[in-house]
């Protein structure tokens, strides 16, 4: 009964938009769909794995990725980077 309790609390995301971010361009969203109920996401190096991880985290908690001061190599939006 607690593990039917807990998996019925549990937090899930079904789709992140991304814009603006890292290698991600400014003037277009680029939509990653989470299916249930695993997602993988891979790629080469470079392709944006670790931004997609790093948005979710921005998205849930409000902390920017390590080493990124004021958002400043993270995010493209002037009003955001300080």
């Amino acid at each position: 009964a607690a593990a039917a309790a807990a998996a019925a609390a549990m937090t899930t995301i079904d789709k992140l938009g991304i814009t603006g971010i890292r290698s991600f361009p400014p003037n277009h969203e680029n939509a990653v769909s989470f299916e249930k109920p695993l997602t993988i996401i891979l790629g080469h190096n470079g392709a944006g794995k670790t931004t997609i991880i790093e948005c979710i985290k921005m998205a849930c908690t409000g902390d920017l990725p390590p080493n990124v001061s004021y958002g400043s190599a993270f995010v493209h939006d002037p009003r955001v980077r300080g």
